[in-house]
């Protein structure tokens, strides 16, 4: 799957929003992307875990991934 399509269907999943913006007169090649400014945590298998907010603190954030990784099981060796 091409990644333009990838980040529509994650955008979709996750209620997220982006738009590419191209200021008037610019060539079409320069341009910005406007998108949510959250963050989002994924299982390995690309489930939906939980958001983080943009204002969330990072020692915040390390916690609670720390904790889903103390609760996660590792895997087998192969």
């Amino acid at each position: 799957m091409k990644a333009p399509v990838v980040a529509l269907i994650a955008a979709l999943l996750l209620a997220a929003g982006y738009r590419k913006v191209t200021e008037p007169g610019a060539p079409a090649d320069r341009y910005h992307v406007d998108h949510s400014a959250g963050m989002y945590l994924l299982g390995p298998d690309g489930s939906y875990i939980r958001e983080l907010g943009y204002s969330t603190r990072v020692a915040e954030i390390a916690e609670r991934i720390e904790m889903l990784l103390d609760e996660t099981p590792m895997a087998p060796a192969q």
